[in-house]
């Protein structure tokens, strides 16, 4: 199969890609490459433009378009707002996979499924919405992917388990401000599985579909304290004032009952992973790194 990834050397997309690779597909990355390149340029189905997807002045029409491209940092609107619009409302074309969030949702304390009104509470989660209903429209497939957290070969700190995980074991310590606030989580390793089972899935069971993809919801605290008691130190706790009260809370029924899927990974393996890499010397550049933050 003929895959374009749009994002592809991005936190997910640089994990995704030389996975569907090895299941021997031809794979186009289209990435600004703004935060890092992610990939080695050695396979002979891999082709990489260094490009931005607005810039692309004629698509073709590969067997299927993972669009993972976006700003995904919501202090983003604050700095670049006009460009966060520009390339979060950007579709390369009518038929294809598109990477939403659980932000489209908005704030709520219920656990939301994918027939739940879409209430977006955040500009990220007004543009999500905005491409939603055309990708649906035109017949094609949405994932809500709860936050992604683990290692990736283009890594962020900006992500709340990722966050805690790096302060841990680096500072021995992780401020949770409030901690109330409700999280969904699902495994790096578990959402390219979802990406790859879309590939396979018959068209008649996600063609104009959305589906959530989410392993646990926890609130913020309670993920702290998972990050505490999972580590082989014992790090602090520091709780100061809420400075966000949003809430995301999400099912994955849909997704288990319609394409058998199941997430095989907890948070728990998430923290493990990344603590084993940070001991290991990777990421020692965690605090002054730009890129893993996702501001430009």
């Amino acid at each position: 199969m003929k895959i374009c990834v749009t994002g592809g050397c991005g936190y997910i997309g640089s994990m995704l890609v030389p996975r569907f690779l090895a299941d021997g597909h031809e794979v186009t990355v289209i990435d600004t490459q703004w935060f890092g390149a992610g990939h080695p340029a050695n396979n002979p189905n891999l082709s990489i433009l260094k490009v931005d997807i607005r810039q692309v002045a004629a698509w073709q029409t590969p067997d299927a378009v993972i669009h993972l491209a976006s700003l995904s940092n919501n202090d983003m609107y604050a700095v670049k707002p006009y460009l966060t619009v520009a390339v979060n409302r950007f579709l390369p074309c009518e038929r294809l996979i598109y990477a939403s969030s659980v932000a489209a949702y908005g704030s709520s304390d219920a656990v939301l499924s994918e027939d739940a009104p879409m209430k977006p509470t955040t500009p990220y989660g007004v543009d999500k919405v905005f491409c939603e209903d055309q990708v649906l429209a035109a017949g094609g497939t949405v994932v809500r992917a709860a936050s992604v957290c683990g290692p990736s070969m283009n890594m962020r700190f900006d992500l709340t388990v990722n966050r805690l995980v790096r302060d841990a074991v680096m500072l021995d310590k992780m401020t949770v401000n409030g901690g109330s606030q409700k999280r969904c989580h699902i495994h790096m390793h578990d959402i390219c599985d979802f990406y790859r089972l879309l590939l396979k899935a018959p068209k008649e069971k996600i063609a104009g579909e959305a589906f959530n993809v989410v392993a646990e919801n926890d609130s913020v605290l309670e993920t702290a304290m998972v990050v505490a008691r999972t580590l082989k130190s014992s790090p602090k706790i520091d709780i100061g004032p809420a400075t966000d009260d949003r809430s995301y809370m999400a099912s994955g029924d849909k997704a288990r009952e319609v394409l058998g899927f199941v997430p095989k990974k907890r948070v728990e393996n998430a923290i493990l992973e990344m603590e084993t890499r940070l001991l290991a010397g990777y990421w020692r550049d965690a605090y002054t790194n730009k890129n893993y933050m996702r501001l430009i």
